[in-house]
């Protein structure tokens, strides 16, 4: 059954391009591992949650994909690294995941 991981953040005032070197460091670490679907990234303009929402979200093939994407990442090294100053760039976050349906 097919998922959508969903994440919502709130981006700390000047800190976008920040957060965009990060994203593209996490990017790189994500293909050398493989297994990982492309992202889909949004920013939000207006609406609810404020106008400094960031957003991305993947669709996996199923929550065993995820899984195991999830434990090959969490046993690199690098992951922790890249972890760590997302505290300092963003607040309120959010992880979702979603049945995608017929």
């Amino acid at each position: 059954m097919p998922v959508v991981d969903r994440h919502i953040c709130r981006v700390l005032n000047g800190r976008w391009d920040d957060v965009l070197a990060l994203e593209k460091r996490w990017d790189a670490l994500e293909a050398r591992l493989g297994g990982f679907p492309p992202k889909r990234r949004y920013r939000q303009l207006f609406g609810g949650l404020g106008w400094s929402t960031w957003v991305w979200e993947r669709q996996w093939e199923s929550v065993e994909a995820l899984s195991a994407a999830v434990e090959r990442e969490n046993a690199d090294p690098e992951s922790a690294a890249l972890s760590a100053p997302w505290e300092g760039l963003t607040e309120n976050i959010a992880n979702e995941l979603y049945e995608v349906l017929p």
